[in-house]
């Protein structure tokens, strides 16, 4: 029977969590003050946390429950120090043993084990408050993860995916990430592809080492993935993963209204049939970016794929612009000014980075969206 630790014990486990996380004591505070309701027991618990990792004091019933949500562990998690499921579960068919075993077999029999409410078996949390795709992090299963998008028994949050699917999160949460970041570690172009379409939105989260102020700097933007500047440079480090993300190629009419909002619309030649623009993926821009910063080996190539494609995109528009100006955001997309969608993106440099000598056929991103007109890029 698993046994209470220690304040010594718990103390070490929240420090090593804190590290985990990347996370401060006054950061810890301010986020159990806010998820309380009451910003003014944030120096109160400051104190307490102080206490707590020196082994002073075991957390109180009225902060552990917060405290575990911020440090994303259950609290049995907390009061055992992290020695929950390697002593105390061994038994077949949780998700424990399914994600640290990766056995097929198992995962087919528990997704096809309908409950009464109508999901799937391996769709629930266990008693640990943890889902399977806790545990596929928590061992870096990623043959698994693969197994499971493939065969369809799992995938990213979607109001389409059929109840008996277990949703990966939805666009902000931490195991959705996770699952991303384990994704590029092992360059698996479809769990990655599963998680970031070539329509999805993305932005780069604060408090990297990099400002990206001038460029793509929205913290929260509706239905955007958050990467970070480590992300990006991993990236750049895979074969598949970047081949996917740097490869232009011409929408589906469903992701032209993915690109639009759900707006529809379209451009026709001669009147006689649907013509969508090439475009890039919402990443190429940052990828491009961060290549260029750290002068990385592949930003000649990233240079050349950016440039080819501007001169198709720009010929595309021709054909419709009839002295009409667009509008040219700062992450490369191009919307005209009747409509809030996407025509195409377009390959880009910060202002702050770019030189008209070495990037030439790039556009220069500014902060502010501006005027971009056909034939002024024409003249360039």
């Amino acid at each position: 029977m698993a046994k209470l630790k220690s304040e010594k014990e718990i103390g070490i486990f929240i420090k090593e969590k804190l590290h985990e996380l990347n996370m401060r004591q006054a950061d810890l505070a301010r986020q159990i003050a806010d998820m309380m309701g009451d910003s003014s027991y944030k120096n109160q618990l400051k104190d307490n946390i102080s206490k707590w990792i020196a082994g002073k004091r075991r957390p109180g019933v009225e902060y552990i429950f917060y405290l575990a949500r911020a440090l994303h562990v259950s609290v049995e998690e907390i009061l055992l120090a992290g020695d929950v499921c390697e002593k105390y579960d061994t038994r077949p068919y949780t998700l424990y043993a399914l994600a640290k075993s990766g056995d097929t077999n198992a995962a087919d029999e528990m997704f096809n084990s309908i409950t009464a409410s109508g999901s799937a078996v391996a769709a629930h949390y266990d008693e640990y408050d943890k889902t399977l795709l806790d545990y596929i992090v928590k061992f870096s299963n990623i043959k698994l993860a693969h197994y499971l998008l493939e065969k369809g028994y799992i995938g990213f949050n979607s109001s389409f995916l059929s109840d008996n699917l277990m949703r990966v999160g939805d666009m902000w949460q931490t195991g959705a990430l996770d699952l991303i970041k384990l994704a590029i570690k092992n360059d698996d172009e479809l769990v990655f592809r599963k998680a970031i379409e070539r329509t999805t939105r993305v932005c780069i989260s604060f408090g990297d080492n990099y400002n990206y102020s001038a460029y793509w700097s929205e913290n929260k933007m509706y239905d955007s993935m958050p990467f970070t500047y480590d992300m990006l440079i991993d990236i750049l480090s895979t074969e598949k993963i970047l081949q996917y993300i740097i490869t232009p190629f011409i929408p589906t009419e469903a992701e032209w209204l993915a690109l639009n909002n759900g707006i529809y619309f379209h451009y026709q030649i001669n009147n006689t049939k649907k013509s969508y623009s090439e475009t890039l993926t919402f990443l190429f821009n940052p990828i491009l970016n961060v290549a260029v910063k750290n002068n990385h080996q592949n930003v000649d190539k990233l240079i050349k794929i950016g440039v080819e494609h501007n001169k198709r995109v720009l010929s595309w528009l021709r054909k419709y612009s009839r002295g009409v100006s667009y509008r040219l955001n700062k992450n490369g997309s191009i919307s005209d000014f009747r409509n809030y969608g996407c025509l195409a993106i377009v390959a880009g440099v910060m202002n702050k980075q770019y030189d008209e000598k070495q990037h030439d056929g790039l556009y220069s991103l500014t902060e502010e969206a501006r005027v971009f007109s056909v034939e002024q890029a024409e003249r360039r």
